[in-house]
């Protein structure tokens, strides 16, 4: 593996990396007024990292995945059938914890 390789496949996981902590944190921010602060059981936290994922999942494939600086896209962008079930089900999580 040459070093131009290497330094292609760490730019490229500090940029995966970078991605999901400031998402999480932007999502657990927006996300904070909804659960009042209170503490949430174990099933609730999965529950809301598995609707958080789904969010940053579409966002990447959307918007993301199809814009790089230093290499073409490889990733098509979601269906919308796709997108429509991966954000409903985030919707349908983050509702549940905010009722309960």
């Amino acid at each position: 593996m040459g070093i131009g390789k290497a330094a292609f496949w760490t730019l490229e996981a500090l940029r995966s990396v970078v991605f999901l902590v400031m998402g999480l944190f932007v999502l657990g921010a927006v996300e904070r007024p909804l659960t009042d602060g209170k503490e949430l059981a174990p099933i609730q936290m999965l529950l809301l990292l598995a609707a958080n994922l789904a969010v940053l999942y579409v966002l990447h494939r959307n918007k993301f995945a199809l814009r790089r600086f230093y290499r073409p896209a490889e990733k098509k962008k979601l269906s919308a059938a796709m997108t429509a079930v991966l954000l409903g089900f985030a919707f349908v999580s983050i509702t549940i914890i905010a009722v309960a």
